[in-house]
């Protein structure tokens, strides 16, 4: 999943925190951006949520992020894990 690894990448987000976010693990996150299987609508949609871009975008990898969405995860980049937690968690 391209997308997966551009959005988790760009936002600076480590896998043991998208993991946490989606009451996941580690591995499991690394499963679906090698595409080895394929990542519940649920947690799509809770992503997509998290970081305010489309649903579509994550699930497939054929769509391109925004300008507006690339600013929306290089916005969290700058932010502290903390602060990433807390933004990302509301």
């Amino acid at each position: 999943m391209k997308n997966l690894i551009a959005l988790r990448t760009l936002s600076q987000v480590p896998y043991s925190m998208l993991a946490k976010l989606l009451n996941a693990n580690s591995y499991m996150i690394r499963i679906y951006e090698a595409g080895r299987m394929r990542m519940p609508a649920e947690e799509c949609e809770m992503l997509s949520k998290m970081f305010r871009v489309e649903r579509e975008k994550i699930q497939n990898s054929k769509l391109e992020f925004t300008e507006e969405d690339i600013q929306k995860l290089i916005n969290i980049s700058k932010m502290t894990d903390e602060d990433k937690l807390k933004s990302l968690a509301s």
